[in-house]
């Protein structure tokens, strides 16, 4: 038996479930962070690159053995995905200032370091210019 409209048939069934759960696993909060709180109006958001791969397959078996009742031939098949996700950098609200840090190097847990730590310079200028605008003339 023919399928004229592919959804209806096993394969676009199966293609459709793996879409389903690839789609609810991945969602905005997956690519970008929670945010960090730096203080005196500095939030840090990391952001990761997604990756994603989806393999279908299937096929019907003969129809020699199908019986009169039968509506369809028999079905097998299988799916697989694979997800990588990469960190690429920080999204960064300076008191409305946004500018967004990137993550070039492959070594990127030092590469998270140097900018977690240009991240805590902004917080710590942010300190100063909060400690001095509340009328303190001495230096953190």
């Amino acid at each position: 038996m023919l399928v004229n409209n592919f959804e209806d048939s096993p394969i676009g069934e199966l293609i459709g479930q793996t879409l389903s759960n690839v789609k609810n696993m991945i969602d905005s909060q997956t690519m970008i962070g929670e945010p960090i709180d730096m203080g005196a109006g500095c939030v840090a958001y990391p952001v990761v690159k997604i990756t994603v791969g989806v393999v279908n397959g299937g096929g019907e078996y003969s129809a020699k053995k199908l019986s009169k009742k039968a509506t369809r031939f028999p079905f097998a098949g299988g799916s697989g995905t694979a997800i990588c996700s990469e960190p690429i950098g920080f999204l960064i609200n300076n008191n409305g200032e946004i500018t967004f840090s990137t993550i070039e190097s492959k070594n990127i847990t030092g590469e998270i370091l140097k900018k977690l730590t240009d991240v805590l310079n902004v917080y710590v200028q942010n300190l100063a210019k909060k400690w001095k605008s509340e009328g303190n003339n001495e230096d953190i």
